[in-house]
């Protein structure tokens, strides 16, 4: 049960254009965490679909934890997350999680996550583990931390201390994608732990970011995150994997 000394955790989560299925597997994920002091607020910023709307505020009715934002027209993923940080602050959360629509978590996730934190205070932020779920079928484990992997994404493994943002700022509102990636990779400098446990589930978009870099646009995407953030590793390995697709060759 929950204690009213347990740090409140605030989790942020954007939708647009979300899949029924997937948004129902996201909440009943978020609703059986066995840590419950925490507050979701959640961004649906797409005008264009009611249903979408109506789901979730369906979820907000059968619990009040639930704070939804509904938006009348379309920003980027960076500025609907920014918003939701504006009211994580205001809500003097501890603690700041991050989930998408299209993924969802282990139950113990937060209590496990929030129980390290807690017994180590001189960290920032930790992590963990995740789950690459592919449309064939296959589930590839992730044991790299977020920012070093084959991708760069993973900030839903992330909990991250409030007052770390005071350090780095929001999200980059001038990237129209990877922004999720670039806040990994800035917080990636500060006191950190990687838990040795699986406890996120990523579902892959086969163009995107998180684990192709075989389209020359997400290439470019990368290049340009490992530029400003400095993050030299990246470019090796995702250069190769190009090329080497490029020319119809196998690549990791």
């Amino acid at each position: 049960m929950m204690n009213k000394e347990d740090p409140l955790v605030s989790i942020i989560i954007p939708i647009y254009k979300g899949n029924k299925e997937y948004i129902k597997q996201c909440f009943d994920s978020l609703l059986s965490q066995t840590y419950e002091k925490w507050k979701a607020i959640v961004i649906v910023d797409d005008a264009d679909n009611d249903k979408t709307f109506d789901l979730i505020k369906g979820y907000a009715r059968r619990d009040d934890r639930i704070f939804v934002i509904g938006r009348s027209f379309k920003t980027n993923p960076a500025a609907a997350r920014n918003e939701g940080l504006e009211w994580c602050i205001n809500a003097n959360g501890k603690y700041i999680a991050f989930l998408d629509a299209d993924d969802w978590w282990s139950s113990n996730k937060l209590y496990i996550q929030v129980c390290y934190m807690e017994s180590t205070p001189t960290l920032m932020w930790t992590c963990h583990w995740l789950a690459f779920d592919h449309p064939d079928g296959n589930v590839v484990i992730n044991k790299e931390y977020p920012g070093k992997s084959w991708g760069i994404e993973g900030l839903h493994t992330v909990l991250m201390k409030r007052e770390l943002l005071n350090k780095i700022g929001g999200f980059d509102e001038s990237l129209n994608k990877a922004d999720d990636a670039d806040m990994v990779l800035r917080i990636r400098n500060y006191p950190s732990h990687q838990l040795p446990i699986c406890l996120s589930h990523c579902r892959i978009n086969p163009s995107g970011l998180t684990m192709n870099t075989t389209k020359f646009e997400n290439l470019i995407s990368v290049t340009g995150l490992a530029i400003k953030n400095h993050a030299w590793w990246l470019l090796p390995y995702h250069w190769k994997n190009y090329i080497l697709s490029s020319m119809g060759c196998h690549f990791d």
